[in-house]
């Protein structure tokens, strides 16, 4: 009962630093990136509370009237999160896979969707699923002492003691001008060109510019070092996206995966001749074991079957400055790839500013704002 209780309070704050941290980031873009961290933990969150609900009954908690209206509860957040936030976490979050739609022509690339779950990410949906996860918490925290709990963190209770710096921004905000981007969420972005992909190839390319650039963003805006700077579970939250978002990388260059929307790994698609560099990097088979350790154990998801304490102590144990090192390692390898690659030429128009080009001071259908 101790640690579950200790699991759901830990997430619990932790969705609300990601939630204040998010909401704090003048950047659309940019928080939107980290607020994927968000529907990461609201996802462990819902995974624990109906079980931990049903055990505070068992032991008598909980009275059969209070158990119904705690189920009532995480029954709205359910509903809330089920479906397009649910593809944030699937599509953007844990995973980086494609949104696909089965059509009587087969199975196509559904960019709309991608738009959509992507512009869904705003401060209007964060606050509503944030206020039904205190809605679900409340009766937990009535039920057990304090000590059972994780303990709220300082920060949480200090009014903007979470809020980054206002001038930290993606790189893109910062071009002056029309720009080319290749990731798929490009078209969501005021003063962009979006090219879209049209073969497997291309998608597969876009949607490795989209993890790298998710990575690249977070660490050059200064956001990574602003959250370490913030508080444990604003950081922790920083490290959780790099680790997913690396193996993320790693699934679609290397791993073939049918049985999931990941595909064929990149250079399954690709002919033995093509992306040589990125065939001949070489990888850290103990460095990945130990970076898909903590995936699978305390990022995309919280383990079942692990302390709380031993989570924390595998975090610890992080080698960070070396995942660093293999994030920036397999990036160069990747656009050596890309150069070397004719079907994945167009991955290198990303970030491109086309001169002479005026961008439009009114947003399109497919920019919408994070606030």
């Amino acid at each position: 009962m101790q640690d579950v209780a200790k699991k759901v309070s830990y997430l619990r704050w932790y969705v609300e630093t990601v939630y204040r941290v998010a909401t704090s980031i003048q950047d659309d873009h940019l928080a939107r990136i980290y607020a994927r961290a968000f529907f990461i933990g609201l996802d462990a969150f819902l995974h624990y509370a109906p079980a931990f609900k049903n055990q505070l009954h068992r032991e008598g908690h909980l009275s059969v009237a209070a158990k119904e209206d705690l189920k009532r509860r995480i029954a709205v957040l359910n509903a809330s999160y089920r479906g397009v936030y649910e593809n944030v976490r699937d599509k953007f979050g844990a995973h980086v896979q494609a949104l696909t739609t089965d059509t009587p022509s087969g199975t196509q690339y559904a960019l709309g969707d991608v738009l959509e779950s992507w512009n869904a990410i705003d401060v209007t949906s964060l606050t509503i699923l944030r206020d039904d996860v205190v809605q679900v918490w409340l009766p937990f925290q009535g039920a057990l002492p304090a000590s059972a709990f994780v303990k709220r963190p300082a920060e949480v209770a200090r009014r903007g003691a979470l809020n980054v710096p206002r001038d930290i921004r993606c790189t893109f905000s910062r071009v002056d001008g029309f720009a080319t981007g290749v990731d798929r969420v490009a078209a969501t972005r005021p003063n962009t060109a979006m090219l879209v992909s049209c073969h497997p190839i291309q998608e597969k390319g876009y949607r490795l510019v989209t993890i790298f650039d998710s990575m690249r963003q977070h660490w050059m805006s200064g956001l990574f070092h602003a959250t370490h700077r913030a508080s444990h579970l604003a950081y922790k939250a920083s490290v959780d996206l790099l680790i997913v978002d690396l193996c993320s990388a790693l699934d679609n260059i290397f791993e073939d995966s049918p049985e999931s929307r990941n595909g064929p790994a990149l250079l399954t698609l690709l002919s033995p001749t093509e992306a040589k560099p990125l065939r001949a990097f070489r990888r850290k088979p103990l460095l990945e074991v130990a970076i898909r350790s903590f995936r699978n154990a305390f990022s995309a998801h919280v383990d079942d079957d692990a302390m709380l304490s031993d989570l924390e102590d595998l975090y610890r144990a992080l080698p960070l400055q070396e995942i660093h090192e293999y994030r920036v390692d397999l990036n160069a390898a990747f656009w050596d790839g890309v150069r070397d690659t004719i079907g994945l030429t167009g991955c290198l128009a990303h970030g491109h500013v086309q001169e002479g080009v005026v961008g439009s001071p009114f947003p399109t259908p497919s920019q919408k704002s994070f606030r």
